[in-house]
């Protein structure tokens, strides 16, 4: 993963908790990073709003959307997808906390759900051009 994409992200807001996994299907390797911000809103609807906003202010453009989820690209680092979503995002996700973090969600805040996770990921090409060469 691009670090200069993920500390760009971090920019947007004070970071609460990040994590990576590697994903391997179909003999390829996608490497999520999970970064989950507090944009210093006071709904869910507005911090998806507000980072959708200052992303789109270093440069990153629209992709899709859908409900609660924000897709979006930049033409610096062509090969990461990145999505914005809600806290409710993180499960679905399957993404390891640590136990700060996950005492916080349990605590049952109303201050939770104003914060956002956003996932940056890629495919390792590496593993793919290594295949196409064995196989």
């Amino acid at each position: 993963m691009e670090t200069a994409a993920i500390d760009q992200v971090r920019e947007i807001g004070e970071t609460l908790a990040q994590a990576n996994a590697e994903l391997t299907y179909d003999g390829t390797v996608q490497v999520v990073d999970i970064v989950l911000l507090d944009v210093g809103t006071a709904t869910s609807d507005e911090a998806l709003e507000v980072a959708h906003n200052r992303l789109l202010q270093q440069g990153w453009r629209d992709r899709g959307t859908g409900p609660n989820l924000i897709q979006m690209t930049s033409p610096r680092w062509e090969q990461v997808a990145l999505s914005i979503g809600p806290i409710s995002r993180l499960r679905s996700l399957k993404m390891q906390l640590d136990s700060k973090t996950e005492q916080m969600l349990r605590s049952g805040s109303s201050r939770i759900n104003d914060f956002v996770v956003i996932d940056l990921s890629t495919t390792d090409l590496k593993s793919v051009v290594s295949q196409i060469a064995d196989g």
